[in-house]
């Protein structure tokens, strides 16, 4: 498998600063059940990964472990198979993308909706940003 397909430890956001820093300052889009949050900021040094994520389902809307479970399994496949169209953006060469997708709908999603929201997703915040650069 290449190492395109995998999604290590480095492309998962966990430090706490930086992840306070994606919900105070970051950009808001929402589509078909799912808040995405996302911002382009500089990388510190060249070998760090063009983009960062953290996924999540409401505890409110789903009370059991495994339901949300499954949810964030279902959205981590999705963006670890959409990934590649971001190793093609030019900007993300000097920045990187930190993401957030959230799960707010009422009822489990199939993969299929959720690969349809990442594409989504990452086409339009690629166009967006090819814009302002």
């Amino acid at each position: 498998m290449s190492d395109d397909l995998h999604l290590p430890k480095s492309e998962r956001l966990s430090n706490s600063n930086t992840t306070s820093l994606l919900f105070s300052k970051g950009i808001k889009k929402f589509y078909d059940g799912f808040l995405f949050h996302y911002l382009v900021i500089d990388k510190a040094n060249p070998d760090e990964p063009a983009a960062q994520i953290i996924v999540s389902a409401r505890k409110k809307n789903f009370k059991h472990a495994v339901d949300r479970n499954h949810i964030r399994r279902l959205l981590r496949e999705a963006f670890r198979h959409s990934k590649s169209k971001l190793s093609k953006v030019d900007f993300l060469l000097t920045k990187k993308l930190l993401i957030s997708i959230i799960f707010v709908g009422s009822d489990v999603p199939n993969y299929s909706s959720c690969q349809k929201a990442v594409d989504y997703f990452i086409d339009d915040i690629t166009k967006n940003q090819l814009r302002r650069t």
